[in-house]
Formats: C-alpha cells, structure tokens, sequence
C-alpha cells in the first residue's frame, strides 16, 4: 500500500492528464461561449441602428438563423461541456476558491428585497434587470428615432 493513499491506489499520471486535457477543453469552451454570446448580444444592440439597416440588412438576408444559431451553438456544444465535467474524477469543491477570495462579490449577493411574490432578489439581480430595462428603453428610442426618420424619406421637398 503506498502511504500517502488512504485507499491504497496510486494515482496514475494519465488520469491527471486526462484531467488536465478536460479541464483545458472546458475552459476553451468557455471562452467560446463568451465570444459567441458577445458577438450575439452585440448583434441585438446594433439591430436599431442605421448602420445595421443600410449596411448590414442587405448583406444579412436570414435573419431567423442569424439570431437563433448562436443560442443553438451555444446549448449544444453547452452539453459537451456538461458531459466533459461529469467525467472529471477530482472533486467540484477541490478546485474552488477559498471563500475570502470572492468577499468583494459578498454586497452583491446578499438579499436586498423579499416578497413572497418575487422571492428573495439579490443586489446582482437587481442590477442587471435595471441594465436590462435600460438596454430596452434604449433599443426602443434607438429604433423610433430611425424609423421616424425614414418616414417621409420618399417625399424630400414635397410640403403638405
């Protein structure tokens, strides 16, 4: 038995690069994740602008797939990398950090309105929804202001 084991098994050096080639995979997975969820969100921001209208739409003619493809990527390839950790032999816990090095997130993960209706709504939540209505509130002004200035574009110097 080797004295370092409780169990008596040697941990082999494959396992650990099996692990190591996992783990690498995940995190590049990640990164293509948020390059790919980036690059959606930056399509709906640019969707109210004169720029997408006049240069983009006629290039871009399936908007369907070019607004539902990124999610679909990114729940398929999401299942690989559900499946690469399920196969993983080390712990979720091992690899965590020590609660100290997330206390600069503590404010924002704390309770800050409860009601049965809501539940319990942290300072994150709170957060990004009022981000997400200012995003609306912008896409909606964004869009009003083109679409009204191309309402009478066909009739230039013509007064009523």
């Amino acid at each position: 038995m080797d004295s370092g084991s409780s169990t008596g098994v040697k941990a082999s050096p494959v396992n650990h690069s099996v692990y190591n080639v996992r783990k690498s995979i995940r995190a590049a997975l990640k990164v293509l994740f948020l390059v790919v969820f980036l690059g959606w969100l930056m399509l709906w921001i640019m969707l109210p602008t004169k720029t997408y209208k006049n240069k983009w739409t006629p290039k871009l003619s399936t908007n369907l797939l070019l607004f539902t493809f990124p999610i679909m990527f990114i729940a398929a390839f999401g299942c690989v990398y559900l499946h690469l950790g399920k196969k993983s032999d080390h712990n979720y816990y091992h690899d965590r950090k020590p609660a100290g090095a997330s206390s600069r997130l503590a404010y924002w993960k704390r309770p800050v309105l409860v009601q049965s209706s809501l539940g319990i709504v942290t300072a994150m939540e709170l957060a990004f929804s009022a981000m997400f209505i200012a995003l609306m509130i912008w896409s909606l002004a964004n869009y009003l202001n083109v679409s009204f200035q191309h309402l009478y574009a066909d009739k230039k110097g013509v007064t009523t």
